[in-house]
């Protein structure tokens, strides 16, 4: 059975059979065309049934829902205290403490001031309590000037990463154990 609202990104949990998270956005009532709020929502029985939806981040505008890796699963079970789930806006990147059954709400790792014209375009977090989390932040629409930004810290810092010397585009990441693949 289908979510509500427009999913963005889907995850399943590996250590919890049956575990699905959806994560999207629904339309604002203020002004449903052009704004919406983000939310994760979750299904324990393989989407026969959802909950949620757990909000993250102010409403913002609408990303089409092409979009990869905006939401990552920690890997570990025992990493729910110091991973969990992350979810990326646009404009931010949160994390959800715990497992959804148990309550509490979106700590803000990073959010993108108003001021800033880029926008969040992909997101990576390491299996492990230790590994970086990645983002893309992408500076221009027309002529694409990306950062690659890593906390080392669980979002407290981070620091900018970029790959090449010249303008480059990137429109996914990946961990694969300590690896950081970047498309």
């Amino acid at each position: 059975r289908g979510a509500p609202g427009t999913q963005m990104a889907l995850a399943a949990d590996p250590f919890m059979p049956f575990t699905v998270y959806p994560f999207g956005q629904t339309p604002a009532a203020a002004t449903p065309s052009e704004h919406s709020q983000y939310g994760l929502h979750w299904s324990f029985n393989a989407g026969r049934t959802w909950d949620g939806p757990l909000t993250a981040g102010p409403v913002g505008k609408t990303i089409a829902p092409g979009r990869h890796g905006f939401l990552a699963v920690a890997a570990d079970p025992s990493l729910y205290g110091s991973g969990g789930l992350f979810m990326a806006t646009g404009r931010g990147l949160y994390r959800w403490f715990g497992l959804p059954f148990a309550g509490g709400g979106a700590e803000p790792l990073l959010e993108l001031p108003t001021s800033d014209p880029g926008a969040i375009v992909a997101t990576a977090v390491g299996p492990r309590a230790k590994n970086p989390i990645a983002i893309v932040v992408n500076r221009g629409i027309e002529a694409p000037d990306q950062s690659l930004q890593v906390s080392l810290d669980l979002g407290k810092s981070w620091t900018v990463r970029n790959p090449y010397p010249h303008p480059f585009f990137v429109d996914d990441l990946l961990y694969v154990d300590d690896l950081l693949f970047v498309k």
